[in-house]
């Protein structure tokens, strides 16, 4: 340029603007008049041209074509590959990368302007490619007119922000760079027509700006913080302001429709993004929506950990100031739609949930879900303060839906449905629920204290709390009968406890622990409703009962009363193991209810109520009653002590079988083995031993005290009766008994000491004969032997063979029978005084010496002839209260056996 006749003017340019490339093909002419360029032309071709960008005028590099101009008029024709464009005019980002330029463009200087016509305009880039076609005219005042027209057949979205013009504020074209963030343009076109001085010709005045394109796979990040909209397709327009209007789109997983992203105005000073859409899908997406957005925070994460399954619809609008979007105006208004939705975890889900939650930047509100939960309708309410969401709801639960969901032992059992209400607060992540609910319509089989009838009222309350993160805890109060608390950790019932009564609410260390404090505990009762070892499930983890402990001044168990107890009870191979410390009993059991039942039993000391004492409940007891092995250091029938028992019984497909019975003390001992049958006919039938080393001191310990002195004997039996083995029925009572005693003293027998005692122990006719034998009997008939053998026949006992008594005093012979139910008898009695020896002689010498000789040898050689003759006859009748005892005489005739009908007999395979 150096060699080149340019004027001062010109010289400025090319300094401002610093031209570069290669020219080839260079025409020129030019006329000077001094230093001023008069006339001048140049036809040129260029390569690689590149021009430095000034105030209005544009830049370029890369440039290759051809030019041809005089002073006034030119046309540039371009044809480039890789260049770029400069127009900071236009743009604040104002250069602009092209792999392809071709262009055609003619200007014309007047005095009063430049008018550049651009005929045609390709381009292609890595943000667009399009054409265009236009005019330009600069006067010198101001930007300059222009009238152009473009058409983009693609676009990246990210480079958006990169043409907007500078009419456009930085905070909108901020969010354009930062909000549009992926996606392609097509079908766009941009219309610019105008003084630029008017520029961006708001309300259509002094000139036209638009810029139109559709959008494909856009994605849009509105604002910091909340989830972004994805996958969209939008028409999108900039003006003075910019609209996205999107057919389709996604947030999270849900699908939008009638979507509008919206900056109102570029020039604003507060410029506000509004977002305006409806979004359809899973309720669960919506949950991510919030737990996503500012909004969570605001509400202290009300919708964190909530579940659902179905799906909604969200009306959403949000506010977004863009200087200062954490002031964003949110409102929402989500609707279910079917759903199933649980709320707290450990809580059942609510199903059928329909209604509106209404949702801002603060708060979250509901007045009209209504759904289902517990087999039940229910309504909710959800109101939001501060840092804290309250929820009210109210419904009916079926109590059958409450036991299929937790789990919890004997809750099975109730039935009936009953209304309920809850309070829920949730605040920092921690929900606090209080549920009451006054039970009618609930009715209970258990016993009590926990029966009831649906008609009657029992206030119920259930407190749920976090006194961490990983832990649920439920307090449970249901009127003044018990108390409970359960604990819950990561979805699992892991420990609770229900305490009845008086007990302390005391957790265990696992399991549920039921603990009872009562005036009277009926564990008969209860029998049913404990099944064996653990139990529980329910949907959600179940807790099984692991520990019952029981203190009560009563307690009815098999039958039996006990006194001041003291037990616990837990699982043990799937049965339970209990502990027993009362007045009556201290010892272990072992309980297993499954098929017929069995009970293991190690006791130091246990005390049942005599045969007679026990209730009417026995029958019914016996129907049921289990196989037992037991083993007790003291045994006691009411006060008296008869010391250890052995026992081992087995429940045989409807026969209980008594296997071995043993009870030993130092005084004496009873074996024995028998079996009940409980088929068409109740029957038992029992074989016994029974041995006395001190028959005094065994009677003594019996409760009949100073009735034998010494002695000892044996009994043995083979009976057999209607009915349980628990209570003797004498009107079906048949057997076999036999009696062996040595060396014992009958003393002071009263009537009715003992059914057998009485009759084998001449209980009436000492005390009758004493008037005739003073000298014999004095304090009690003593006695060397006693044998008897005696049949049973309907509760009538036989001697089979004569009972002999034969003593230092008298030989005593018994036949007959007695009644054992009505206690009346019918017996013949021979009694022979023992006169032997010099006694014989000694009577007889009274009568005259000879005689007295002669009776001496008689009594000798004949071997005791006087004992016949001196014997005596009796018939004792009436009842054993009252015998009447009459004289038969005194005859040497023998007592005979009587026949005796046979006895019923027992079926074979129900013998021992």
């Amino acid at each position: 340029a150096s060699y080149l006749p340019l004027d001062a003017h010109s010289r400025e340019l090319l300094i401002r603007h610093r031209p570069q490339g290669h020219v080839s093909e260079l025409r020129s002419s030019w006329e000077l008049d001094g230093d001023t360029l008069t006339r001048y032309s140049l036809k040129a071709a260029f390569h690689e041209l590149g021009i430095a960008p000034d105030h209005y005028f544009p830049g370029a590099t890369g440039l290759s074509g051809n030019i041809e101009l005089t002073e006034k008029s030119g046309v540039v024709a371009l044809d480039s590959t890789t260049s770029s464009l400069s127009l900071p005019a236009v743009f604040p980002e104002p250069d602009i990368s092209l792999d392809l330029l071709k262009a055609k463009a003619a200007w014309r200087t007047t005095p009063e302007a430049i008018d550049i016509k651009l005929e045609k305009l390709e381009f292609a880039g890595p943000d667009a490619a399009g054409s265009a076609q236009g005019s330009y005219r600069y006067t010198g005042d101001g930007p300059g007119e222009i009238d152009l027209t473009a058409h983009v057949d693609r676009g990246e979205g990210r480079a958006v922000w990169r043409y907007m013009p500078h009419a456009v504020n930085a905070a909108a074209r901020n969010w354009i760079r930062r909000g549009i963030v992926a996606g392609r343009g097509y079908d766009g076109k941009l219309i610019l027509k105008g003084n630029l001085k008017d520029f961006p010709f708001r309300d259509g005045k002094g000139g036209q700006f638009v810029v139109t394109a559709k959008a494909t796979g856009a994605r849009v990040d509105y604002a910091d913080g909340w989830p972004v909209i994805d996958d969209i397709e939008a028409d999108m327009t900039f003006d003075t302001g910019m609209k996205i209007v999107a057919s389709k789109g996604h947030i999270l997983g849900a699908a939008l429709s009638g979507v509008k992203v919206v900056i109102p105005d570029f020039e604003s000073h507060e410029e506000t993004l509004l977002v305006r859409g409806v979004a359809h899908g899973p309720t669960g997406e919506f949950f991510r929506f919030i737990e996503r957005s500012p909004v969570a925070e605001k509400i202290d994460h009300f919708t964190d950990g909530m579940k659902a399954v179905g799906n909604g619809s969200l009306d959403l609008e949000l506010d977004i100031p863009l200087r200062h979007a954490l002031d964003t105006r949110v409102r929402g208004d989500y609707r279910f739609l079917g759903n199933q939705l649980q709320p707290l975890s450990g809580l059942p889900p609510l199903t059928q949930v329909n209604g509106h939650l209404l949702l801002s930047e603060n708060s979250v509100t509901a007045q009209d879900i209504s759904g289902q939960v517990f087999g039940g309708p229910l309504k909710v309410q959800v109101r939001s303060a501060g840092d804290k969401v309250g929820v009210l709801a109210s419904g009916t639960a079926s109590i059958g839906e409450v036991s299929r969901h937790f789990g919890w032992p004997l809750i099975d059992r109730l039935s009936g449905s009953a209304g309920w209400k809850a309070d829920i607060n949730i605040r920092r992540r921690n929900a606090e629920v209080t549920v009451d609910s006054d039970l009618i319509g609930i009715s209970s089989p258990l016993p009590e204290p926990f029966n009831k009838s649906a008609a009657t009222p029992l206030p119920l309350r259930v407190e749920r709390t976090l006194p961490d993160a990983q832990r649920e805890q439920y307090r449970i109060t249901l009127g003044k009968l018990a108390q409970g608390l359960v604990v819950r950790r990561q979805d699992n019932w892991e420990r609770g406890v229900l305490a009845v009564g008086d007990a302390e609410p005391r957790l265990p260390e696992k399991g549920l622990a039921i603990r009872v404090s009562t005036p009277r505990i009926d564990v008969d009762a209860w029998r049913s409703f404990l099944s064996d070892g653990t139990n529980g499930g329910g949907e959600s983890g179940g807790l099984g009962l692991s520990l019952v402990t029981l203190k009560t001044p009563q307690l009815h168990l098999l039958g039996r009363d006990y006194s001041q107890v003291d037990a616990s009870l837990r699982p043990r191979d799937g049965g339970w193991q209990i502990g027993l410390n009362t007045r009556e009993a201290v010892g272990d059991i072992f309980w297993k209810s499954a098929d017929e039942g069995w009970i293991e039993g190690n006791f130091k000391r246990l005390v049942v109520r005599p045969a007679a004492e026990v209730g009417d409940g026995t029958t019914s007891l016996i129907n049921t009653l289990p196989g037992m092995s037991l083993a007790v250091d003291d045994f006691y029938v009411g006060d008296k002590a008869l010391g250890r028992l052995e026992l081992k019984a087995r429940n045989d497909k409807g026969a209980w079988r008594l296997d071995a019975l043993n009870l030993q003390n130092p005084d004496g001992a009873l074996k024995g083995k028998g079996v009940w049958v409980n088929g068409g006919r109740s029957q038992t039938r029992l074989d016994f031993e029974l041995t006395a080393k001190d028959v005094g001191k065994l009677l003594d310990r019996l409760g009949y005290a100073d009735t034998v002195r010494r002695g000892t004997a044996k009994m043995t039996g083979d009976l057999q009766w209607n009915g349980p083995l628990t209570a003797i029925h004498y009107p079906s009572l048949s057997g076999q008994l036999t009696v062996e005693a040595e060396k014992g003293q009958f003393h002071k027998l009263e009537p009715g000491v003992g059914k057998l005692l009485g009759l084998i122990s001449l209980q009436s006719l000492p005390r009758r004969l004493t008037l005739d034998f003073r000298d014999i009997f004095s304090d009690g008939l003593a006695f060397d032997s006693i044998d008897a053998k005696l049949s049973v026949r309907r509760g009538v006992m036989r001697t089979t063979d004569p009972l002999h008594i034969n003593g230092p005093a008298a030989q005593i012979e018994m036949q007959g029978e007695t009644d054992l139910r009505s206690e009346t008898q019918d017996l013949q009695v021979v009694v022979r005084p023992e006169i032997g020896g010099l006694a014989a002689v000694g009577v007889a010498a009274l009568a005259h010496p000879v005689i007295g000789a002669a009776a001496l040898v008689a009594n000798s050689v004949l071997k005791q002839p006087l004992n016949r003759l001196f014997s005596y006859h009796y018939h004792v009748t009436g009842s054993w209260a009252d015998p009447k005892v009459d004289k038969a005489g005194e005859s040497s005739q023998e007592v005979r056996p009587q026949a005796q009908p046979e006895e019923d007999e027992v079926p074979e395979e129900n013998k021992p």
